[in-house]
């Protein structure tokens, strides 16, 4: 027995299958040329900005292509998520700031195979929080 569903249910049961659909054939394209993209984006002979935009526009594709298209489908505003342009740079600055520590203890943890250190930054950062 289906439930009867209101109109703003159908209109976010119809949202979801879009994303799902915006998801899943991004993702298995992707894993469908997997070797192809990956040998591609190891050659150094390409420029590295033209590697970069390649994997960061199947991230997108796979990540964010979705949702995007039923935001502007529904003429959604991104403000209203939280995207606005005041303290801009104070926020990016901010995220650059967390971000570093992350990404540089991940570089230590590599160089010296010892976590403890990714230990200590999470208790921390995250405590601080």
């Amino acid at each position: 027995m289906k439930k009867q569903l209101n109109k703003k249910q159908k209109q976010a049961d119809h949202d979801l299958n879009v994303i799902l659909i915006l998801t899943l054939v991004p993702l298995l394209l992707f894993l469908t040329l997997k070797p192809t993209l990956l040998s591609y984006t190891n050659q150094t002979s390409v420029p590295l900005w033209l590697r970069l935009i390649l994997l960061a526009s199947c991230q997108f594709a796979i990540a964010g292509l979705g949702t995007s298209t039923v935001m502007l489908y529904r003429k959604e505003s991104f403000r209203h998520f939280g995207l606005i342009t005041k303290n801009l740079v104070t926020t990016l600055f901010q995220s650059l700031l967390v971000a570093l520590p992350l990404y540089g203890m991940l570089a230590i943890q590599k160089h010296n195979k010892n976590s403890w250190g990714c230990v200590m930054l999470f208790l921390l950062i995250w405590n601080s929080f």
